[in-house]
């Protein structure tokens, strides 16, 4: 595994967010656009940088990590956040993550739109359509067990849902809404 050190110069590509790793911060920033939102326990990285942003602030990545312990895992807050914890501030995460969604969030997030609109045009054919709102539902069960995939069901469908909704606000100023 390469070290920093073995690449004498870093590229930094702008962006209007990070997702944090090691994130340096001026204390500008945090004088201007306060401190992170303690009611988040996601994108609260995403949320101060866009709030940085808004301010005039410029976020940078640095293309080359010093070393990467978590580089083909996923997340484990949602699987281990209690239910109540997690939906704290739901509203501002979804938003935050229409405007910044990663790959696995957009194909999420296009899945359970797909299941939502399937249900709802498909009860003029059937009253059965609605059942494959059941589907996401029976593979959180599988993967979790019972009561943890059913948490983890409410979990992913208010997440994906809100940002299926708040994707349309994506049109206008991030900043008028954080």
């Amino acid at each position: 595994m390469a070290n920093l050190g073995d690449d004498p110069s870093p590229t930094l590509y702008p962006a209007p967010f990070v997702v944090f790793s090691v994130t340096l911060f001026h204390r500008d920033v945090f004088r201007k656009v306060g401190l992170f939102d303690e009611r988040m326990t996601q994108a609260e990285d995403r949320d101060i940088c866009l709030r940085g942003y808004c301010k005039g602030f410029q976020s940078f990545y640095i293309s080359t990590a010093a070393y990467d312990i978590n580089r083909r895992r996923l997340s484990d807050v949602p699987v281990t956040t209690p239910l109540r914890q997690y939906l704290r501030g739901m509203h501002k995460k979804a938003l935050i993550y229409a405007y910044t969604p990663s790959r696995r969030q957009k194909i999420n997030t296009a899945i359970f739109a797909t299941v939502h609109a399937t249900a709802v045009l498909g009860m003029s054919a059937t009253p059965l359509a609605p059942l494959v709102e059941l589907l996401p539902l029976v593979y959180q069960m599988m993967r979790y067990g019972g009561r943890k995939g059913a948490e983890m069901y409410i979990k992913a469908l208010t997440l994906y849902t809100l940002t299926a909704l708040f994707m349309p606000l994506r049109l206008k100023d991030i900043c008028a809404w954080i």
